[in-house]
Order: structure tokens, then sequence, then C-alpha cells
């Protein structure tokens, strides 16, 4: 695992921006880095990576010391094997693609280099048609592969990835998203990814950090995080989406449907292919999500759950009002917001504690086709 403590203040700045982190991540999946402009985000980067120095810093990755303050010792970045993919990418205009990438195996001293090949990131990052392109003829969603595709191409210990997806289509980003998130179980690369969509972060991370004027805010589980994010957001009117970790327990082939457990209670979603007892990431809007107060009967929804409302917010802004609902037992909650009408809310007369009963299209269910168990227990 990464454990990083360190300090850190700009010289010659007008403002008093100061970084104090004590942060510890996991030694595998890719923990998310989330906050405002200038909350410290790249900084932290820069200093992981040995791009500027800390103070008080101490750095260590598994068993291995990177910097200890105490005994002055500080490894250069050149020697701490850490891909960074920057926000500006800083590819060499004087090579094509092919040799940007190669160019990464030259300096890298692990001469049993085998995680994942050349072959491998062309084809997964689509770079094939660009391989004898110059840098300076590609557009910026394409440099960010390519820089990607760079830093893999070191065989990092870390893959530190700053607005990676920033620039790149969205067919494209479902492609990358994929990728890194196959990358992050099939190897034992510690990703950090810094990113300020709020729903990238909820694909890929498996946990998620904080920051708020150089400090951490929060940190934890993607579920812990993000609950309080989102909570955050819908008191000032934003929208938002709910994930929820979920565990297969059957397929239905001959109905295309695969069958999740939410607490104790079924969830039916559009068929994946995953093995039973898999791990996934679910995304449903709380626009998709309607409400009864009895059970509904000789209806067309699938997804009929028992829940029991904790919270609900109103905002004066617009017309609509926010239910949190748990799922699970109060041991296990497991938490799904419902965006409903005023007019609704008046007419259901629903309140704090009430048990209610909650309706999901199938079809408005989305997957992030992730096996999360084997990231979770390796933490």
């Amino acid at each position: 695992m990464l454990k990083v403590n360190t300090q850190f203040q700009y010289k010659n700045l007008s403002n008093d921006f100061k970084l104090n982190i004590s942060v510890t991540t996991s030694s595998t999946g890719i923990t998310g880095i989330y906050g405002p402009s200038g909350s410290g985000k790249t900084t932290l980067f820069k200093i992981i990576s040995g791009l500027i120095r800390g103070t008080k810093e101490v750095i260590t990755l598994n068993n291995e010391v990177i910097c200890n303050y105490k005994t002055n010792k500080w490894t250069p970045s050149h020697k701490r094997n850490f891909g960074y993919v920057f926000q500006d990418t800083r590819l060499f205009p004087h090579l094509n693609v092919k040799k940007n990438l190669t160019f990464a195996q030259k300096i890298n001293k692990n001469k049993n280099y085998k995680k994942i090949s050349l072959n491998k990131i062309i084809d997964s990052l689509g770079l094939e048609e660009l391989l004898f392109k110059k840098t300076h003829h590609l557009s910026g969603g394409q440099k960010k592969l390519i820089a990607i595709g760079r830093a893999l191409m070191m065989d990092p210990k870390v893959l530190l990835l700053d607005e990676p997806l920033a620039g790149i289509d969205q067919e494209r980003k479902k492609n990358i998203i994929s990728f890194l998130n196959d990358l992050s179980i099939n190897s034992n690369i510690p990703i950090l990814y810094i990113s300020h969509d709020l729903n990238e972060i909820k694909k890929l991370a498996n946990w998620v950090i904080t920051l708020k004027s150089g400090k951490v805010s929060k940190f934890g589980s993607i579920e812990q995080v993000i609950e309080e994010i989102d909570l955050s957001n819908i008191k000032q009117g934003k929208e938002t989406k709910i994930i929820l970790t979920a565990n297969i327990i059957n397929h239905s082939e001959s109905n295309n449907l695969t069958i999740l457990k939410i607490g104790e209670q079924n969830l039916y979603i559009p068929l994946i292919e995953q093995k039973i007892n898999t791990l996934v990431k679910i995304e449903i809007k709380p626009q998709d999500v309607g409400i009864a107060i009895r059970k509904p009967r000789d209806v067309s929804f699938l997804n009929i759950l028992s829940g029991k409302i904790t919270t609900i917010v109103k905002n004066e802004k617009n017309m609509f009002v926010h239910l949190k609902i748990n799922l699970g037992s109060e041991q296990k909650p497991k938490y799904i917001w419902s965006q409903i009408t005023k007019v609704a809310e008046e007419k259901l007369r629903v309140q704090v504690g009430h048990s209610i009963f909650v309706l999901l299209k199938t079809m408005s269910i989305k997957v992030n086709n992730t096996n999360a168990r084997k990231i979770i227990n390796a933490y």
C-alpha cells in the first residue's frame, strides 16, 4: 500500500495555500482523488512522483521507503518508476506515437517487464491507426491515450492519472474505463486517479479521497464517500447518480436478465457476462426511482423492493423532493435516492421512518461491469 505523509507550501504566492496530507491507499485497485480546483490534487501527485519536495515527508510503497525526512532519504523522480499522466500529456514532439510508447522501455530498468505488452496497450486504447503519426497531428484526446499507454509501458510501481479522460469522446471513454478497471483487477499496480467528473470517479474508483484546502476532507470506500458527496450535491440542487455494489446470484439467459442481491432482496438487470458471485457496480438516476406506499400489483416493473426512508431533502430552487431510502438492514444499509415531485410528496405524505416500496425499471439500471470483490478483499 502507498503511505503518504507530507507538507508543502508554494513560495511567493499571494494566497496562504498549504498542503498537509496524511493518507494510506490500498496496494491494489483505483483510488479516486476528488475536490475543487486549488484543493491540492495535482500538487499531491507532483510530491508523490518526486517532481517537487515536501517538508516532513515520509512516503512508502509496501515495504519500500521512497523518502523519509528523518533519515534524509529522498528518491529522485527518475528512480521511483511511478507512471504519471499529466493534464498536458508532455509527449515528445520529435517522436511518432510508437516511439513515444517504446521510449519508456529504454529507460525502464526492469528487464523482466511482462505485466502488459505493447500490443495489448495498442489494442486496448485503439492506437493502431496512430502509431506512425507525429504527436502534433493528434487531437487532445488522442494525446491523452498515448500518455496513458506510455506510462503503462514503464511497468510502473504506481500509476498516477491526472484528468486522463478530459477531451476524450464518450465511446472511447467507455473503452478506457473498462481497460483501467481490468488493469486494476489483473495487476498489482495501485492507481491514483484525479478527476473533476464525479461520474468518472463513481465508475472507476474503489476508494475515494476528497481534498479541501490542501487537506484530506474524507477518505473511505466509494459507497461511503460518494454517499456524502451525493447528499451535498442534492442539497445544492445538482443532479447526481446513485452507485451501489451488488453480488450476482444468478443469470436468466432465456429472459436476458442477471439477478443481483441488494441486501436480502433481488434486483433484475439486463444480462451481463460475469460469473455468479461476482460483485458489480450499478448506477441509477434518482429520477428513475419511483416509490409506492403499498406494494403495487399487476404492474410491469420487475424490480419492486421494500425500503425505509431515512432522509428527506427539499430544495426551494426546484419542484423536486429527494428521499434517501435504505434497501438493506440497519446493520448493513444499502442506500438509494428517489427524486419525486413536491406534488407526489404531499399526496403520499411521506416521512422519515416510513416503510415504502421502490420501483425500478430494469433498463434504467446501468452496470459498470467490474469484478469488485478481488479489489475490496485486497484492502
